[in-house]
């Protein structure tokens, strides 16, 4: 049949033919290239030497390729056109679906590495897949040999079937594999065209079903559909790690106390497998069940079971992998009670990927990845049941397979969730029911991540208070007495908690958390955007930067939707509910995301952008026009395909043709380790770094050389899984005290020192005194406290070289050092002669910080701007020296000396106009000898600056 609108063919049908055209025909072109085999030297007219004839090379596959692509392309664009003219008009509807591998290849392509050459082929396997769509696409608008209605539609999963196909049998091999070592050892040795027979032959079987009538076509098409899919449920037992292989021997690994673990997901795979077919009961209509989403999502993204970019899993990191270490063995081991005793970093989801670790395993560390592995795939697939519900089982697919997974997208993922499940049900019938399930929705996401869970909440305030309304008008009795039992409950908990009963305290100190640390978040975390302009990219910096912030022209878009809603009077439906929310959690984040500009990465504005384009946008997209959310995953397709290198996330065909052989080696890297036999049990048994052992071996020696069994220390290393494999507990409120910037923290964590001092402070492991934010700095509070114990004879400093502590006298395993020697080895350690612009940025913030210091009443003498004299009026040492400034311009740096016996401190700063606040207590001899924190201050100022004024002040230690 002729288009009837062949003489002005649409821009989307002429481009999506001639793109097609090219895919088929840089298929045909590598192809070509890829069989032509030994390239012959070129025939030269004399004796004549240049570089072809030097590297005895010829021009012969460049000419191969060019042709081959410029007349496979060429034809292949006529024949798509006359195609659509001829026989399907809406050819191209179907063929910007078949694309979609080609230019994910394509752009993940831009800021990756060259491949190297040998491996140039597998580099374009993407290429070849949407090649090999765009035939089929072809191929079955000939064999339909009419146009009818249907035909997109069906095309659409004749194109998705040897996809699903594909991946089933990746999953039903790579599962089965995992559930039994033995299967594993033979499945292993099939290759991957082995994976080809099942969708080759789905695929086949499609074909002929565009040679049946509509209806017959529908029923044929449900049917391969359905069995395309079922082998999805396989994935979920892609949650237990790879094996080991070790001595040519396979061994499992996470720590599993027992079978369990593999009983349960083989369950929960028949479970997906049923809820695969009791999805599939619509008669003569193919349909993608949530389940095989969830199924196949697994087996993409985490079927690999190796490490994830920016998710904190290497055990080399003792501190933020020691986040996730240490929660659950607080809790579960020693009675720390969550934000009561000590401060989760992400929330009690660091508790949860513990507790789950414990559940299944031996509460080892080779145990926390199988815990983690588990939590994340818990959380996708929840998120793959509610999107798939929402979008559509392809749409949820495809956009949770463009979503990079890094450390928080669990998170994201939850929340994604929430906004799905209660929004897409604002008409529910019960709206009693909503508000309760809500209320109990919204209380998970907070302890979960108080950060993201608090935002989201607010985010669903507008869909609450709708909910109330209609509960009001059309359930008046339920609500009310819903709210008096809901009322009544924390009426409850809050009576509890004044006995330190249930979950009241926990929930109060959580509040605190948020409240305290929220306001110093961004100086503590923060980075300036305008600091990563400057670093080696990937890409030119304006373009990067532009690339990693795409989430705010999502939001400008959606906020210029609402308002034209509004101005239409639209303001009607589920996407309205839908769009406020995703706005007001795009905005609510804002200080989370834009606080925290990662030099060189893709950072958290990269993850939100990447979230906010394959998740958020088309769940507004689903609800307020369905037709177009095939239009907004293709607008999300390129941006995320650009930054997925930069998250260590594209998917790799040669990985997962091979995920099924995937094992872990023993190497010179990572070997098989008996913990217990190194004498540090809480390792574990399984595949780890020796480097490890090297970080922690030294620290556990000496703990226990120290301390008894019921006894603890106090690590100031920032190397929190110490803790953890020392079995001991953390006596303040943050295993890493530089998470512990707030005043209260300090104070709360200082009150219980007090009450139980700890007879060892650990201060330096070799690696300590290249922090940045050492404790005088981060936690000034706690640092004064732990000096004025010394200088009260409470504690020695004792080394052996490479560690360092305060330990209490008579306890130290060997002779501890001079008083001088100490103090000189703490400054060496502690001390920071560069303050770069802190001295002017605490200046400016003199108002907000004053509450924290104690004026001290001083005769301030300046010599013509380079000396400055105190005479304190009663006895003191200055803790903080003010001086007020006056620069023209950029200055050079500055410099204050002081006299302090043998040692002569300094520092180096950057003035500016205005207070400058010099720290004096931070280095320890100074903290340590009051005395010579008063008298003469040499400042060697630029000619740039004046001083005008000077001021001092005592630091309120609690």
């Amino acid at each position: 049949m002729p288009d009837a609108n062949a003489g002005t063919p649409s821009v989307s049908a002429l481009s999506g033919s001639l793109i097609a055209g090219l895919v088929l025909g840089g298929a045909a072109a590598i192809a070509a290239v890829a069989v032509a085999g030994p390239v012959a030297p070129a025939h030269h007219p004399s004796f004549v030497a240049g570089e072809m004839s030097l590297l005895g090379l010829g021009k012969a596959l460049e000419s191969r390729f060019v042709w081959t692509l410029m007349l496979v392309a060429g034809l292949a664009f006529a024949g798509l056109e006359t195609l659509r003219h001829r026989v399907q008009p809406e050819l191209h509807k179907v063929l910007w679906p078949a694309l979609m591998p080609a230019v994910y290849w394509l752009t993940t392509r831009v800021i990756a590495p060259p491949a190297p050459v040998a491996g140039a082929m597998g580099d374009t396997i993407w290429l070849f897949v949407s090649a090999g769509l765009i035939a089929l696409t072809a191929a079955s608008a000939v064999l339909a040999r009419r146009t009818d209605a249907a035909w997109v539609r069906d095309a659409r999963w004749g194109l998705l079937v040897p996809v699903l196909a594909t991946v089933s049998g990746i999953a039903v091999l790579t599962g089965l594999g995992r559930l039994d070592l033995d299967l594993f050892a033979i499945l292993s040795g099939w290759s991957a065209w082995h994976l080809a027979w099942f969708p080759v032959l789905l695929t086949a079987l499609c074909l002929f079903s565009f040679t049946l009538p509509q209806t017959a076509r529908g029923t044929w098409l449900a049917r391969l559909t359905l069995a395309a899919q079922l082998g999805l449920a396989a994935g979920f037992l892609c949650l237990l790690l790879p094996p080991a292989e070790v001595d040519g021997a396979l061994l499992r690994q996470g720590g599993l106390s027992g079978p369990a673990l593999p009983i349960l997901l083989a369950l929960l795979s028949v479970g997906a497998a049923v809820g695969i077919l009791l999805g599939s009961r619509t008669p003569g209509r193919p349909t993608l069940s949530p389940w095989a989403v969830a199924g196949a999502l697994i087996a993409l993204k985490l079927g690999d079971g190796g490490a994830i970019a920016y998710a904190m899993d290497n055990p080399l990191d003792l501190y933020h992998h020691g986040e996730w270490l240490i929660p659950w063995d607080q809790f579960w081991r020693h009675g720390v009670i969550p934000y009561v005793d000590s401060a989760p970093s992400h929330g009690l989801i660091n508790l949860a990927v513990g507790a789950v670790a414990a559940l299944v395993g031996d509460g080892t560390m080779v145990g926390l990845q199988q815990g983690q592995l588990l939590v994340r795939g818990a959380c996708l697939t929840v998120a793959a049941l509610v999107l798939g519900r929402l979008l559509g089982g392809p749409a949820a697919l495809l956009a949770l397979v463009l979503l990079p997974f890094s450390g928080r997208t669990p998170i994201l993922l939850l929340v994604a969730a929430a906004f799905g499940w209660f929004i897409a049900r604002t008409e529910a019938r019960h709206p009693v029911a909503w508000l309760c399930a809500a209320l109990a929705v919204c209380i998970a996401l907070v302890g979960l991540a108080p950060g993201q869970g608090a935002i989201a909440s607010v985010a669903l305030l507008p869909v609450i208070v709708r909910m109330l309304w209609r509960a009001w008008q059309g359930q008046r009795r339920p609500l009310i007495v819903a709210v008096a039992v809901a009322l009544a409950v924390f009426a409850l908990v809050g009576v509890l908690g004044l006995f330190g009963q249930g979950p009241g305290p926990v929930l109060r100190a959580q509040i605190r958390f948020i409240l305290e640390n929220r306001a110093l978040y961004e100086a503590v975390h923060g980075l300036p955007w305008t600091a990563s302009f400057t670093r080696d990219m990937p890409l030119g910096p304006v373009a990067w930067e532009v690339l990693r912030a795409l989430w705010i022209p999502v939001a400008a878009g959606l906020l210029g939707a609402l308002v034209l809603a509004a101005a239409r009077r639209e303001m009607r439906g589920a996407w309205i509910f839908m769009g406020v929310a995703v706005l007001v959690y795009l905005l609510g984040t804002i200080g989370h995301t834009l606080g925290r500009i990662d030099l060189g990465g893709p950072s958290r504005t990269g993850a939100q952008t990447v979230f906010a384009l394959a998740i958020l946008l088309p769940m507004v997209v689903a609800l307020r026009a369905p037709r177009h959310l095939l239009p907004a995953l293709w607008l999300a397709l390129v941006p995320i395909g650009l930054l997925s290198p930069a998250f260590r996330a594209v998917l790799d065909p040669q990985t997962l043709a091979h995920l099924h052989q995937s094992r872990d080696r023993e190497d010179a890297a990572r070997q098989w380790i008996d913990g217990a036999a190194e004498g540090i049990p809480a390792l574990g048994t399984g595949l780890m770094s020796p480097s490890l052992i090297v970080l922690v071996k030294p620290v556990h020696d000496l703990i226990d050389s120290v301390l008894r069994e019921n006894e603890t220390y106090l690590d100031l290393t920032e190397r929190n899984a110490n803790y953890f494999y020392l079995r001991r507990p953390v006596p303040v409120e943050s295993g890493a005290v530089a998470t512990m910037a707030t005043r209260g923290m300090q104070t709360r964590s200082i009150a219980r020192l007090r009450a139980d001092p700890p007879p060892l402070v650990l201060v330096d492991a070799g690696y300590t005194s290249g922090q940045p934010f050492p404790p005088p700095l981060r936690t000034p509070l706690l640092y004064r406290t732990l000096m004025d114990e010394l200088a009260a004879g409470r504690y020695d400093v004792w080394t052996d070289g490479t560690l360092t502590a305060l330990i209490a006298p008579g306890r130290a395993p060997s002779p501890t050092l001079p008083v001088a020697e100490g103090i000189a080895r703490l400054d060496g350690i502690w001390g920071r002669p560069k303050l770069d612009r802190l001295p002017t940025a605490w200046g400016a913030s003199a108002d907000t910080i004053a509450d924290d210091l104690e004026p001290l009443a001083a005769t301030i003498s300046l010599n013509d701007g380079r000396s400055v004299a105190v005479a304190l009026e009663r006895p003191g040492a200055i803790d903080f020296l003010g001086l007020t400034l006056s620069c023209m311009g950029e200055a050079d740096p500055a410099t204050i000396t002081w006299a302090a016996g043998a040692q002569t401190p300094s520092f180096i700063f950057s003035p500016s106009t205005g207070l400058a606040l010099l720290p004096l207590d931070i280095w320890p001899s100074q903290a340590l000898t009051p005395a010579a924190r008063t008298g003469r201050f040499t400042l060697s100022l630029p000619p740039a600056c004046s001083v005008s004024d000077g001021a001092a002040w005592s630091r309120k230690v609690p």
